[in-house]
């Protein structure tokens, strides 16, 4: 899918809508979402480099899922693997 968006599509920029983590609440774990999580991100990070990315965070995207306050604030999931989305959090992984 990145490759296609990146060679066919070619867009201006990438709107990334977030619930890229499983959706199996009940046996999901802390560290499964962070894993998935940083995943992802890094696959859609170094798939789209060449792109702007705008990314926002899904209900699933937390742990556990469906936080109201899903903000790394507020979040320890959140908190640990959106590190992957600015290089500036390298350091502290």
């Amino acid at each position: 899918m990145l490759e296609f968006i990146d060679e066919t599509i070619q867009p201006e920029f990438v709107m990334w809508g977030g619930d890229s983590a499983s959706h199996d609440a009940a046996t999901q774990s802390f560290n499964e979402t962070v894993s998935e999580l940083e995943g992802v991100s890094n696959a859609v990070i170094s798939g789209l480099k060449d792109y702007q990315i705008y990314a926002t965070i899904g209900n699933h995207d937390a742990f556990p899922q469906d936080m109201i306050q899903a903000t790394p604030k507020f979040n320890d999931a959140i908190r640990v693997w959106s590190r992957t989305w600015d290089p500036l959090f390298a350091d502290e992984k």
